[in-house]
């Protein structure tokens, strides 16, 4: 059951984290809620996460640089809740 006090599984990275070319429509637009994104796919056969809040900070077209940034930054305002962090270059 996700809450609060539960840890989470945190993504970061660019467009293939973020979910960008999920929407048929608007292939810019992020779908990071898609079924069949990796970080969604992955999270669902890993009993171990499958119950975690997910939390995807990944914005397409980051450099590594940006990805660096936005992590560390994450992490510093997060750090009590995040069990595990992924961060996609």
């Amino acid at each position: 059951m996700k809450g609060k006090n539960l840890k989470s599984i945190v993504f970061s990275g660019c467009s293939l984290t973020a979910g960008a070319g999920f929407n048929q429509l608007d292939l810019m637009q992020m779908v990071k809620d898609s079924p069949y994104l990796w970080t969604n796919l992955f999270q669902q056969s890993s009993s171990k996460y499958k119950n975690m809040e997910q939390v995807n900070i990944s914005v397409s077209g980051s450099s590594n640089t940006e990805i660096f940034e936005n992590t560390i930054k994450y992490l510093a305002e997060n750090s009590n809740n995040i069990d595990t962090l992924f961060c996609e270059w």
